[in-house]
């Protein structure tokens, strides 16, 4: 359920950018007066977009130590006390 929700923000995220930077493009072509609200959604779009990425980023390093530290942990009680055969 996780997973759906973060591609749906995901792709709001890259939804916001690419209608914000149209939006600016329209202003700059005088085709609409927004443009201090376009540049401003394009800004926090690309924000949000480089955060999400780094959130990734970083949620995936925790899993990876922590599979290193699972891993090391099933060690050290298979040292400790064997399976039984």
């Amino acid at each position: 359920m996780l997973g759906i929700i973060g591609a749906v923000l995901g792709l709001s995220r890259c939804s916001a950018c690419s209608r914000s930077s149209w939006g600016w493009s329209n202003a700059r072509e005088r085709i609409a007066t927004n443009k201090g609200r376009s540049i401003a959604g394009t800004v926090l779009g690309a924000v949000a977009l480089a955060l999400g990425i780094i959130g990734m980023v970083i949620v995936g390093q925790a899993v990876e130590e922590l599979d290193n530290d699972l891993d090391e942990l099933d060690r050290e009680l298979s040292e400790i006390a064997p399976p039984p055969t």
